[in-house]
């Protein structure tokens, strides 16, 4: 005669089931949340650490001096050096992020803001070309903000040329070692790293009048010359400081200007960038 197992072996009730099953989520909910705050504290480390002596010079024995970690331990949140470099260019990419973001129009420049005069009241049309000229200054400002992160940190630089492709690591819901995961490779494209960051001026520019390709375009120009310079001057020795120099910040600026002035010739309009009185200086 034979009998099921399930029928001989015991079978703990329903709730219990379910309370431990709870108590083993949260289990696993706050090691994950431990194991993110040890990760935040280590990266804030790896971030000083970056700061001080760049990427180059960036290595796992120093930070695990200076974390109080082994190397077993820091491995277990970050599967390698690379990882924890690429956590650290996706949070100077995010601070430029905001930066752009916030950065605004000083009131004393705003048209739209200004007062008009007692004896009329100012039309829809003066009121449209007001907040357009305020789109156009934003736009300025804003791309002051993110060539300034670019020149200020001198790891910036080195940080976003590291070579290699791009590995993302994707997280699993109930591991620790949050920095582990699967290696996707892909290309990663500087430019577009940073067209993300600072689509708050393609915003500017499109509420300005332009065009939304063309203020896609005239942003990666802008961005392609910035970012040239900028590579160029942390080639240079000194030249990243020069690069930050508040007349190599007037110089880009201005041109700029030149180039929201005449239209910039952008590869879907016709006009050469010549027109604007500049070189082209990315001509196939």
């Amino acid at each position: 005669m034979s009998v099921k197992f399930d029928a001989i072996s015991p079978q703990p009730p329903r709730d219990e089931e379910r309370r431990a099953l709870a108590l083993r989520q949260g289990r696993r909910e706050r090691q994950a949340r431990a194991a993110q705050v040890r990760r935040g504290q280590l990266l804030e480390v790896a971030w000083q650490l970056l700061q001080e002596q760049g990427p180059a010079r960036f290595n796992m024995r120093e930070l695990g001096l200076r974390a109080g970690y082994t190397a077993g331990a820091m491995y277990g949140y970050f599967a390698s050096r690379e990882h924890i470099l690429l956590a650290l260019r996706q949070r100077w990419v995010d601070e430029v992020a905001i930066a752009v973001a916030q950065a605004k129009l000083p009131r004393r420049l705003r048209r739209s803001a200004s007062a008009t005069p007692s004896t009329r009241l100012a039309t829809s049309q003066e009121l449209d070309t007001d907040a357009a000229a305020d789109a156009r200054e934003r736009f300025l400002v804003r791309s002051e903000v993110w060539w300034r992160s670019l020149t200020r940190e001198a790891f910036a630089i080195p940080l976003l040329l590291l070579p290699g492709p791009l590995r993302e690591v994707r997280e699993t819901a109930d591991a620790m070692d949050e920095g582990r995961g699967e290696a996707v490779q892909g290309a990663w494209m500087p430019l577009d790293a940073l067209e993300h960051a600072t689509r708050a001026c393609v915003d500017d520019l499109e509420a300005a009048g332009w065009a939304p390709d063309r203020a896609r375009g005239l942003q990666r120009e802008a961005l392609c010359l910035g970012f040239g310079l900028a590579t160029l001057g942390s080639l240079s020795g000194h030249g990243g400081d020069r690069a930050g120099a508040p007349s190599a910040v007037n110089g880009f600026r201005i041109t700029l200007e030149r180039w929201l002035a005449h239209g910039v010739a952008l590869p879907s309009a016709q006009a050469p960038l010549q027109a604007a009185g500049q070189p082209d200086l990315f001509a196939r």
